[in-house]
């Protein structure tokens, strides 16, 4: 109902975050759902990204700009999150989804000695929010990306 959800995001004080400049939605979904009482799934695809398009927000912020920008996005989540209690049970699935993401924005970065203070950086947010035991419930998969940063770092 588009009123409760009014009251909602007023009530938690949610709005877009001016200061990145793409992946506003993420970061407002993501704050905004773990604080929703009730959440209803549908099958309606409601949002159609356009990727590879000359010009667009996403082609212009790549390397360091996309690195900055997700850095913002993973401490704001992750902040919140942990206040929430939401990271407790879902450490594991959180950091999944990071590292996949942080994995692919460390390669897409061209300067070593940034890309080194990038994936530092991410590794401080990432355990200071995380307990560091979690790796022993990721998938392969993830830890190989995890440990292609902590080299990097």
């Amino acid at each position: 109902h588009p009123i409760l959800v009014g009251k909602m995001l007023k009530e938690n004080n949610l709005n877009f975050n001016e200061a990145l400049k793409t992946s506003e939605d993420v970061e407002f979904n993501m704050l905004s759902f773990v604080r929703a009482k009730k959440i209803q799934f549908i099958n309606d695809r409601l949002y159609n990204y356009r990727i590879k398009r000359k010009d667009s927000l996403t082609d212009i912020y790549k390397g360091k700009s996309q690195a900055n920008n997700h850095k913002i996005l993973f401490k704001n989540v992750l902040e919140n999150w942990h206040k929430l209690g939401f990271l407790k049970n879902n450490e594991h699935k959180v950091l999944k989804y990071f590292t996949r993401i942080s994995y692919n924005v460390i390669n897409s970065i061209t300067d070593a000695s940034f890309k080194k203070a990038y994936a530092s950086e991410l590794l401080s947010i990432f355990w200071q929010h995380m307990s560091e035991d979690i790796k022993y419930k990721l998938d392969s998969n993830t830890m190989d990306k995890l440990s292609f940063i902590q080299k990097i770092a």
